[in-house]
């Protein structure tokens, strides 16, 4: 089947959704959708191009992914496409060695979500990005986070939050932050992607435990009283 193609926006990122064939009928259409999301876009903005529901990727497909990746360098928008592991080589191929496109192997499907929960690194090793997902009984999310949330990682955690989001089962996301030791300009907009999402669907998106660099991150760019709030499962 032709790819379908779905936009969501909020926050200064856009994240578009391929399902089906990225074939030569849909070249035109998905072209067209990436242009319009870089033109929304600023320098340092997200385009989070979602490959996990395809069902394959001929050359034509390869081809305006690579359009798409230079389409984002010429803008200095930040470009993540994210595929599943089987996916990647022809992914990787279509991008080439295009800095501005980063590509992400990632099991989970949109509605499989992947729910593995493993120990975090070791207590020495903060600086390799890692993130642990729990679900409450009564469907609510809370995501630990450790490392550094940069340019190159904050596409990971924008794409978790947002499915988190759009699954619409959680009443509360909550993104423990306690285990992060940086965080930079990109890791805030992907917070402030899920938070700007949420609140349309009426999920409430809650930062706890932020760590004295991270917090001045976040008062820096005036998001710190947005973003966190009391976490309910703790009094701390």
């Amino acid at each position: 089947m032709t790819a379908r193609i779905s936009k969501h926006t909020a926050a200064g990122t856009v994240v578009l959704v391929v399902r089906g064939v990225l074939d030569m009928p849909a070249t035109p259409e998905f072209a067209r959708e990436v242009f319009v999301a870089v033109e929304e876009l600023t320098a340092r903005q997200l385009l989070i191009i979602d490959l996990r529901e395809l069902d394959g990727l001929p050359s034509e497909g390869e081809r305006v992914l690579g359009e798409a990746a230079e389409l984002c360098e010429a803008h200095g928008v930040e470009c993540y496409l994210v595929v599943r592991p089987d996916d990647f080589p022809a992914v990787r191929n279509g991008v080439g060695d295009n800095q501005a496109a980063r590509v992400i192997a990632n099991n989970g499907r949109r509605d499989r979500p992947s729910t593995e929960d493993r120990s975090p690194p070791p207590r020495g090793d903060r600086a390799s990005f890692f993130l642990q997902q729990r679900r409450s009984a009564d469907g609510d999310v809370r995501l630990l986070v450790f490392g550094e949330i940069d340019v190159d990682t904050a596409g990971e955690l924008a794409l978790v939050l947002h499915d988190a989001v759009m699954r619409r089962t959680a009443r509360a996301v909550t993104v423990d932050l306690g285990g992060v030791t940086f965080l930079d300009s990109a890791g805030v907009r992907a917070l402030l992607h899920a938070h700007a999402l949420a609140a349309a669907g009426g999920i409430a998106v809650r930062v706890v435990h932020p760590g004295q660099s991270v917090s001045k991150a976040l008062r820096i760019t005036g998001v710190h009283a947005l973003l966190t709030e009391p976490d309910p499962g703790t009094t701390d």
